[in-house]
């Protein structure tokens, strides 16, 4: 290693077809990132897909702004019929769904 710091920038990719649709997550998801992770659920959400599995996989660190953002789209699939699934959340990303209790809320798939 040579000391450089990290770069965790959030990244968002949203795939659609014709099952639902996937946001892959990237990085962290914090007080900088949550405004367009919000913005990328009301996009995927937009066309009412039958499912959107947010994939957490690549998601590093966790705040109570992004646990905010996906409560809140959880409640709205509630309203509009979609099925919301949280994917592969791992390590400090799972440890604070769990903390939180937030495992009762959400579909948590592999």
């Amino acid at each position: 290693m040579d000391g450089s710091p990290v770069d965790r920038t959030a990244t968002f990719i949203l795939r659609t077809d014709d099952s639902g649709a996937v946001l892959v997550v990237t990085g962290d998801v914090d007080a900088s990132s949550a405004p367009q992770l919000r913005s990328e659920l009301v996009a995927a959400m937009e066309d009412v897909p039958a499912a959107l599995r947010i994939d957490l996989a690549g998601v590093e660190f966790l705040d109570s702004l992004g646990l905010s953002v996906l409560v809140a789209a959880q409640r709205r699939a509630d309203e509009l019929g979609v099925a919301l699934e949280l994917a592969n959340p791992a390590g400090p990303c799972r440890r604070v769904l769990e903390i939180t209790r937030l495992t009762d809320l959400f579909r948590i798939v592999p």
